[in-house]
């Protein structure tokens, strides 16, 4: 199941703003108030067993299929990158010919250039220091920059990956109400991931948004089963007294378009004795 949110995520480039806007609730979503409770339970099923973490997913279960999605996401992205590529190299030689750079070793070209001190005089003389001082406030702005990004990263990584173990861990919470729910596949659905990212926003909710018609429809068509099986049942049921008279109704509505209240109506009306017949 974790595997395909994280390369959806990691494909798409949507990590950064389903993690920063997207925080959702603690907990999983089965405390919400969920349609499902407007009827009977959709379907039967429970999940069953300890929760498997990101890791024994991508390297058990999934490894494979982990690392072939991740393997096509780069090569993707190496191909649709060769213009960028093919203008650095440009960059470089023109930048290589000033300093008769052989194209061979980078560091070369990076000491010629540091050891360029007319591209720092003018700096220097605005700042008011010398070229050495001038080069080594640079050097220290540099690595300042460079661990700043790489602490930026792994926080935005750290994120990512709890976000996706609460996604999991809702995800149990909504198959709970709904047996059919996979998140797998709701991950691939833009529509649920860009409700999903509305802050404050709970899978089951966002489920739900989704599949709205069919959800409804559903506990519909559940709900005429359970009033057409009891009145069958209670229609067939021989009377307790033969003399007795037995009060009965002609329903001529269509009964896929009786509401929940006009079928709890024949429910109760079925179970004193009436016989309910259906036009």
């Amino acid at each position: 199941m974790l595997d395909k949110i994280f390369l959806q995520l990691f494909a798409d480039g949507e990590a950064a703003a389903d993690v920063s806007t997207g925080a959702t609730a603690e907990g999983s979503g089965t405390n919400d108030t969920s349609i499902a409770e407007e009827g009977s339970t959709v379907e039967g099923g429970s999940t069953e067993g300890t929760e498997p973490t990101f890791d024994d997913l991508i390297n058990g279960k999934y490894k494979s299929d982990y690392t072939s999605r991740v393997e096509k996401a780069i090569k993707d992205r190496l191909k649709s990158s060769k213009a960028e590529l093919k203008a650095r190299d440009d960059i470089l030689k023109i930048v290589g010919d000033r300093y008769k750079w052989d194209g061979k070793n980078l560091d070369d070209l990076k000491n010629a250039i540091e050891g360029d001190d007319s591209l720092y005089e003018q700096e220097a003389i605005e700042r008011g220091m010398d070229v050495a001082t001038l080069k080594y406030v640079k050097g220290l702005e540099r690595a300042n920059a460079a661990n700043e990004a790489a602490r930026a990263e792994q926080e935005q990584q750290t994120k990512l990956q709890q976000q996706i173990e609460l996604w999991v861990k809702e995800g149990e919470g909504v198959k709970e109400v709904y047996p059919n729910f996979d998140l797998r596949t709701e991950m691939q659905n833009e529509q649920f991931r860009q409700i999903l990212a509305i802050p404050g926003m709970t899978m089951l909710k966002a489920y739900e948004t989704v599949h709205l018609d069919e959800i409804r429809n559903q506990i519909k068509q559940t709900a005429v089963q359970d009033v057409t099986s009891n009145i069958q049942a209670r229609a067939a049921r021989p009377p307790e007294n033969a003399a007795q008279s037995v009060p009965s109704a002609d329903i001529r509505k269509d009964i896929s378009k009786l509401t929940k209240e006009e079928m709890d109506e024949l429910i109760s009306r079925a179970s004193r004795g009436e016989r309910i017949t259906l036009k």
